[in-house]
């Protein structure tokens, strides 16, 4: 399969110029075809000519130059036409109406695809929507949607979006720019919107199961996905699930030995843990004990300084007071000794 733009429409085949600048005959496969349509196209094993004169003239020959000039101009005119109308992207819309619309490296619309009868019917009431941008159309799709009936509290919608060109980052970038725009519009509304950034892979599955992208990802990856989800669950929920044991014949001699065998540990860690306990008990009592002696020692060696400091200053007010008695007696001797001198 090629790809061309029509230049001439016969009972049988079509004429169409490819990029490479071949003329060659396609075809027919639809009732309808327009000249200056970009199509994709199944080669006849001819190519498109001209049928040879057995003579020359110079009006003919006039007439070939003419023609030459002509398909010259019209080559240049169709490449031009073919590069402003590649599909750079492609960009699905799933409400119940599902529509995938082509869109050019400037995100204009240059064809719409219905994926079921309701896409056909929006499509068919669409006015002018050739060469306008992506976001204007998908308005137009949304609210012939509601005025249907289709797009109303509670509906979901699918936008997915594809980009076929290898260098297409910064076309990528403005389509997703576009596109949440336009779930930033309808956020107040009751709807869910989903959007899918999706590769061409994922459209060629989808196409081949006669699905819009968002519609394959939605039923097929994501459900699938959803499933693989459950699985897992389930099988955590089993692994954490702890495994029943058989339930024995109950043997009641041996019920209370086998109780006891078991109470038997559970006692023994519990006399430990007392002993544990009384034996910490003991440790904290004697260890307060000591500090409780300790400070009595203290007391004791305090009460002793300072006993020793109230004798030490008793003895020394009674050397002051011998002293002192000393003093007087020596005064009254003296003064004895003048009165006698004085006699």
């Amino acid at each position: 399969m090629k790809k061309g733009v029509v230049l001439e429409v016969n009972a049988t085949h079509v004429t169409v110029l490819t990029p490479d600048g071949e003329f060659l005959k396609g075809r027919k496969v639809r009732e309808n075809y327009e000249v200056g349509e970009e199509i994709d196209f199944f080669p006849l094993n001819e190519r498109a000519s001209f049928k040879k004169t057995p003579y020359f003239s110079f009006g003919k020959l006039r007439i070939a130059l003419a023609s030459s000039i002509a398909a010259i101009l019209l080559f240049f005119t169709a490449f031009s036409y073919y590069d402003s109308h590649q599909v750079y992207a492609y960009m699905s819309i799933d409400i119940n109406p599902s529509i995938e619309a082509a869109v050019d490296k400037k995100l204009r619309v240059i064809t719409l695809k219905a994926y079921n009868q309701e896409g056909r019917a929006i499509i068919a009431n669409l006015e002018e929507w050739k060469n306008h941008s992506i976001e204007s159309v998908t308005e137009s799709i949304i609210k012939d949607s509601r005025e249907s009936g289709y797009y109303k509290e509670g509906a979901e919608v699918i936008i997915a979006t594809v980009v076929v060109d290898d260098e297409g980052d910064v076309l990528k970038e403005k389509l997703t720019k576009n596109v949440s725009a336009i779930a930033k519009a309808h956020k107040a509304e009751n709807v869910k919107i989903t959007v899918l950034d999706r590769g061409i892979q994922d459209r060629e599955l989808a196409i081949g199961k006669g699905l819009s992208t968002g519609k394959y990802v939605k039923e097929f990856i994501m459900a699938t996905k959803d499933e693989e989800q459950k699985e897992s669950n389930k099988e955590t929920e089993a692994k954490d699930k702890p495994v029943e044991q058989p339930v024995k014949p109950v043997d009641k001699e041996n019920e209370v030995v086998e109780k006891q065998k078991e109470e038997l540990p559970k006692v023994q860690m519990q006399e430990k843990n007392n002993d544990a306990k009384a034996n910490q008990q003991k440790a904290t009592e004697q260890k307060q004990e000591k500090k409780t002696e300790h400070v009595k020692e203290k007391l004791k060696e305090v009460k002793e300084k300072i006993k020793n400091k109230k004798e030490d200053r008793d003895d020394d007010r009674e050397e002051d007071d011998d002293d002192d008695d000393d003093e007087k007696g020596k005064d009254r001797d003296e003064d004895d000794d003048d009165e006698e001198d004085d006699d």
